[in-house]
Formats: structure tokens, sequence, C-alpha cells
């Protein structure tokens, strides 16, 4: 064999450390187990999130068929129309929505994310969040707090 010549059968290919692949794989054990999670629990048709998403529905097919906020100020607690009023008048005109996650905040309050698209006034189109704070009070869930992305289109006062 000349001296030039290299000897693979000789070469030792180095393999991780057997504690490090173990933890590796646990990390991504758990970070898949609390994806699954998340998946499961802030999925607005899980079970346990059924009756927020049919006040949630109901609410937007309300308020989407007209400024008026008045058919939607039942969801809300105390019938407080007040809460939507300037949101729904800068929002235009209401194209679809979506209702992408329902988390747990307590026992008995849950928080809604809904996507929602518009055309303004100048026909221009936008997707907003809206975020969307319900308890369970007198049988019932309803609408405590609202605030929306929307805002930030609206004009500024100088």
């Amino acid at each position: 064999m000349m001296e030039t010549d290299y000897d693979f059968r000789r070469r030792k290919i180095k393999v991780p450390n057997g504690k490090l692949s173990i933890i590796i794989i646990l990390l991504l054990l758990a970070a898949g187990g609390y994806y699954l999670y998340l998946m499961i629990t802030e999925n607005p048709d899980a079970a346990k999130n059924k009756d927020v998403k049919t006040t949630l529905v109901q609410f937007y097919n309300e308020f989407v068929k007209s400024r008026d906020v008045g058919p939607a100020a039942k969801y809300i607690y105390r019938n407080d129309g007040q809460l939507i009023v300037n949101y729904r008048f800068y929002y235009g005109d209401i194209q679809s929505y979506r209702i992408k996650k329902i988390q747990d905040i307590e026992a008995h309050k849950k928080k809604g994310l809904v996507e929602v698209r518009t055309l303004n006034w100048e026909s221009k189109e936008f997707k907003y969040t809206d975020t969307v704070t319900l308890e369970y009070i007198e049988g019932r869930w309803q609408i405590t707090n609202y605030w929306s992305t929307s805002s930030d289109g609206w004009p500024k006062l100088p």
C-alpha cells in the first residue's frame, strides 16, 4: 500500500453521544405533544368549545348583516352595543369571517380569535383580527370584551 492511499476501512464514523440523542428525541416528543395539545384545546370545533363557537357564529351572523348593532347586542353582556358600534361603523362591508381559535382563560371565561375580511368605504380589502372575550353568565355565554385591529385603519383626528 502506498503512503498516499487512504484506508477507508479504518476510519471511524462519529456517532452522537447516546445521552444527547435521548435528550433530543425527548425534546422533539415534548414539542410535538405540546403542539397536539394546543391543536386539540384551541380548536374551535372541539367539543368543549361547542357552545362558545355557537355564540360567536350567531353574534357574527348578526354583526355582518347590517351596521345596526342592535341585533348583535343581544350576545353582549347587558346588551351593551356601545362596545362594538365604532368597530362596526369603520369595518365597512364585511365579506367573511373565520373563527381561528378559542382559548381557555379560566373555567367560565374564554377568548376567541376571529379573522374578519372587509371592504372599507374606499372598496379596499382588509383583513382584521378580532379578540372576543366571553364569560358564562346567567346560564349562557356572553361577550364581555371586544377588541379589533380594525381601529388601525380609522381616520385620525388632527
